[in-house]
C-alpha cells in the first residue's frame, strides 16, 4: 500500500510540475515577466534561497535553540494565521472570492501544522532524553 501511495504521489508531482512549467512558459509569460524587471527575479531566488537555508538552519541547531527557534516560527504563523482569519471575516465578509479565500487560508494551515508538529517531535525527544538521565 505504501508503495502504491508513493508512485501516486510521484506521479502527481510531475504532472503538477510538468503543468506548471508548461503554464510558466506560455499563460503567464514568464520570461517577458522577469525580463521586463530583473529586480523581481533577484527577489525570487533571494526567497528560494532562504526558503532552503532556513530549515537546514534550523535542523543543525541544538535542541533547546531549536524547540526555540520552531515555537516562534509555529506562535508567528498561528498569529499570522489568527489576523488572516480575522480579515478574512470582518473585512472581506461576502465578497465573490470567498471560496479563493478559504482556500488560501486553509494553504496556511498546512506549513503552521508542519511547523508544530516538528516542534512536537523535538519536544517529547528532549523530555524523553531528560527523564532518561535522572
Amino acid at each position: 500500500m505504501r508503495r502504491i501511495a508513493f508512485i501516486f504521489v510521484s506521479v502527481l508531482i510531475g504532472a503538477l510540475l510538468v503543468h506548471t512549467t508548461y503554464e510558466f512558459f506560455t499563460a503567464d509569460e514568464g520570461i517577458q515577466y522577469f525580463s521586463c524587471h530583473p529586480g523581481r527575479l533577484f527577489y525570487a531566488i533571494i526567497l528560494g534561497v532562504s526558503g532552503c537555508l532556513v530549515p537546514f538552519g534550523i535542523s543543525r541547531l541544538p535542541r533547546m535553540l531549536k524547540l526555540v527557534a520552531l515555537g516562534g516560527f509555529g506562535t508567528l504563523f498561528i498569529a499570522g494565521l489568527g489576523f488572516y482569519a480575522y480579515l478574512l471575516w470582518f473585512l472581506f465578509n461576502g465578497s465573490a472570492w470567498w471560496a479563493w479565500e478559504a482556500a488560501s487560508f486553509v494553504g496556511g494551515v498546512w506549513p503552521t501544522s508542519v511547523i508544530w508538529l516538528e516542534f512536537r517531535k523535538v519536544w517529547r525527544q528532549t523530555r524523553e532524553n531528560g527523564q532518561s538521565e535522572h
